[in-house]
């Protein structure tokens, strides 16, 4: 976790750095066009864009329709919800969350969400050791 921690942060500011060069090109290559081809490539990415709007909401319509996500939930029975029993986040996770944040890959996404550590029990350990074992 801490050896890969410099290499990830790296490979973030890469990645926002990638993203504005990018989009600065392909503005100054829309300018440069001859306004009659602009027209052209303007209209085709509009109807694409629609179109493929239009088809991303009706999957997502079928598929709430057919999977009905949420029907699956008793709502009387609380007790079948097990507690939270995982591994405790320590104050480093806490800042190296803290300087993963500082350097977000896409600026956009860093305006609406944090990177926030998840940690998980290992596969093969399935006992939860009680709190009232005596040494």
């Amino acid at each position: 976790m801490y050896i890969g921690f410099p290499g990830e942060l790296f490979l973030q500011m890469l990645r926002s750095l990638i993203i504005p060069l990018i989009t600065t090109s392909i503005i100054l290559a829309v300018a440069s066009l001859d306004i009659s081809k602009s027209k052209k490539i303007g209209c085709c990415s509009i109807v694409f864009y629609l179109a493929s709007t239009v088809v991303a909401i009706q999957v997502g319509l079928i598929l709430v329709a057919t999977i009905q996500p949420g029907n699956f939930v008793p709502d009387d029975d609380n007790s079948t919800i097990p507690e939270h029993v995982g591994p405790k986040i320590t104050i480093s996770d806490t800042f190296l969350d803290l300087f993963r944040n500082f350097f977000p890959p896409n600026w956009l996404q860093a305006t609406m969400f944090l990177y926030k550590t998840k940690l998980h029990h290992p596969p093969g350990k399935t006992e939860i050791p009680s709190r009232n074992m005596a040494f």
